[in-house]
């Protein structure tokens, strides 16, 4: 049993159904990106919501494709394959991680 390939392969149906979503409900899912619940309801209308969705499904996207390659290499090439797949991962998704609401979404505000 590969326990590389299971933990990886697990994610991507998650990933890939988030990413659905968030490709069909487009600016309705802007509610649920971490953050932006949190700011005032009279600056959410500020925010362009549909790149937010559309950055948010992008994301889910590349992470699938991430864990749905680390699941493949850890088969082929050795086990260890997952761990450097969880490696690029936690790259990407802690460049995205910001403490302050105002400067994480700052780039979707609308002039």
């Amino acid at each position: 049993m590969n326990i590389g390939f299971w933990c990886c392969i697990a994610l991507v149906p998650a990933y890939l159904i988030t990413a659905i979503l968030f490709a069909v409900f487009k600016g309705k899912c802007a509610k649920y990106i971490t953050g932006f619940s949190s700011l005032p309801k009279k600056e959410q209308p500020l925010y362009d919501q549909e790149a937010m969705a559309k950055d948010m499904r992008n994301s889910y996207l590349l992470y699938a494709l991430i864990m749905l390659l680390g699941a493949v290499f850890s088969v082929i090439l050795s086990p260890y394959s997952a761990a450097a797949a969880y490696l690029i991962w936690g790259y990407f998704f802690f460049r995205e991680v910001h403490v302050d609401p105002h400067k994480a979404f700052e780039k979707y505000r609308i002039k």
